[in-house]
């Protein structure tokens, strides 16, 4: 029997675990119009499943006929990508074949209804998605990790018009917790300010046991123990269940718990602390547990300005490394993350 659970970043596992509040959410707001949003931004720490969340709704619009899924690279210019993809989707390019008017850039050109030349993409585009409106279409635009660049920026103040005017384009979007708040902290960037935010959290710890007895044909004790050792952590579902399906005994040992935090710092913790700031890593460092860290223990232990703590707790929250669970406590999210942290305390100290 093949693997059911991969490691391979944004693909869509057969041990899919299904967020039905956010898959409402998302599909009731662009396709029955509640919460009153053309925009939805999926925010959450890396490896939560953003990527596959999004790959899966993907999946669901475009079993519709009136929906038109584009996805789009934002390393890439975005408002040419749209169009170009638009013209080639095999549906709807009956629609823009018109002997009226020819437009080319860049290597791409068709003809487009209309008697009034167009100059810039962005006119071609509205013109685009003022036929679609007519067609009775509708357009999901999709972007995998935003971020703050020019190419961004550019196509927000056109989504913006389009949106302005009526026209029926919508985002889903992924972001980094970090890099969705430096975007909501750019002033020419209010499309995302306004946009409804979803984070994607932690997995029900039932359903990871549930998913964990059904293919590794555990008990239902043994699937708990292994379910809570991954704390929710989309990423560290799938590692430990293909950890486990590799396994002779399928037990919990050493071994695999090595295994287990080696592919963690891997996959997702190396690149999480190489984002970090030289003061972040030192809060964390004054972590003395995985739960339970008083604010006074974490400001002597990591040697922080008192005045400084609020700061930089409120940005590694923000994170979606650390969260507060009473008055004066903090926690790490993350499974095996302290003893990550012991790791990278030693070697940053030789």
């Amino acid at each position: 029997m093949k693997n059911p659970f991969t490691l391979t970043f944004g693909v869509m596992p057969e041990m899919f675990i299904r967020r039905e509040e956010i898959i409402s959410t998302v599909m009731s707001g662009f396709i029955d119009g509640e919460n009153d949003s053309n925009t939805y931004i999926l925010t959450g720490v890396r490896g939560s499943g953003k990527t596959v969340m999004l790959n899966y709704l993907k999946n669901r619009f475009e079993e519709f006929d009136d929906w038109i899924v584009i996805t789009v690279n934002p390393e890439m210019d975005i408002l040419e990508s749209i169009a170009s993809k638009l013209y080639e989707k095999g549906s709807i390019k009956k629609y823009f074949i018109k002997p009226t008017f020819n437009f080319s850039f860049k290597g791409f050109g068709f003809t487009l209804d209309g008697a009034t030349p167009v100059k810039n993409i962005e006119t071609l585009l509205e013109k685009m998605m003022n036929i679609i409106k007519e067609k009775k279409k509708k357009v999901l635009i999709l972007i995998d990790e935003i971020s703050s660049s020019n190419n961004v920026k550019v196509f927000s103040h056109t989504y913006k018009n389009m949106v302005n005017d009526g026209l029926p384009i919508y985002l889903l979007a992924t972001g980094l917790n970090e890099n969705v708040s430096n975007l909501e902290n750019q002033k020419t960037l209010t499309f995302i300010y306004r946009a409804k935010k979803i984070v994607v959290g932690s997995l029900n710890l039932t359903a990871i046991a549930q998913a964990y007895k059904q293919a590794l044909k555990l008990d239902d004790l043994t699937s708990m123990k292994c379910a809570s050792l991954t704390e929710g952590y989309a990423s560290a579902y799938q590692i430990l269940g293909s950890l486990l399906y590799q396994s002779k005994d399928r037990e919990i040992n050493d071994k695999l718990l090595s295994e287990y935090d080696s592919l963690l710092e891997e996959i997702n913790y190396n690149k999480l602390w190489d984002d970090l700031s030289k003061i972040d890593k030192k809060f964390l460092y004054g972590f003395t547990s995985q739960k339970d860290n008083k604010a006074s223990a974490i400001i002597n232990n990591s040697k922080i300005d008192k005045n400084s703590y609020s700061r930089y707790r409120d940005r590694l929250i923000k994170r979606g490394v650390i969260k507060s669970d009473s008055y004066g406590f903090l926690s790490l999210t993350l499974p095996r993350l302290f003893e990550f942290i012991q790791r990278r305390k030693i070697y940053d100290s030789i």
